[in-house]
């Protein structure tokens, strides 16, 4: 599930960069070439804690702290994501039709979004906690 998942998000991505070359071709790049570099900035950073770390015998302390954080960040990540697919979904016109009551769909629709938002943060939240 999780690497389908990640498929779909990777597909996600590549389609939009596609797009968006073709309108803004400039504008693209650059944005690009900025969030890799702040992800390569953010790696060496990382890179660089942890080797001061090992140096000063906190590591574990340190590691846990990170993962922690990170947690928390993905974790209030998922909030919007799962509130825009309450309230942003194409199906519900679909799904109001059939044989359901409407708490039971949207009672649905919660699960749905829960279990899909959890599987991004649950890589890190398992060792945090």
């Amino acid at each position: 599930m999780f690497l389908l998942l990640m498929r779909v998000r990777l597909q996600s991505a590549i389609n939009s960069l596609r797009a968006s070359l073709r309108l803004h071709p400039f504008w693209t790049v650059l944005l690009s070439l900025l969030g890799v570099g702040l992800f390569g900035g953010m790696f060496w950073l990382f890179v660089g804690l942890f080797y001061f770390a090992t140096r000063l015998h906190a590591l574990p302390e340190i590691t846990y702290q990170v993962f922690y954080l990170l947690f928390l960040f993905l974790f209030a990540g998922s909030v919007p994501f799962i509130a825009s697919t309450l309230l942003h979904s194409n199906d519900y016109s679909l799904l109001f039709h059939a044989p359901l009551r409407p708490r039971t769909i949207i009672a649905s629709k919660l699960i749905d979004a829960t279990v899909t938002s959890s599987l991004q943060f649950m890589v890190l939240g398992v060792p945090a906690i």
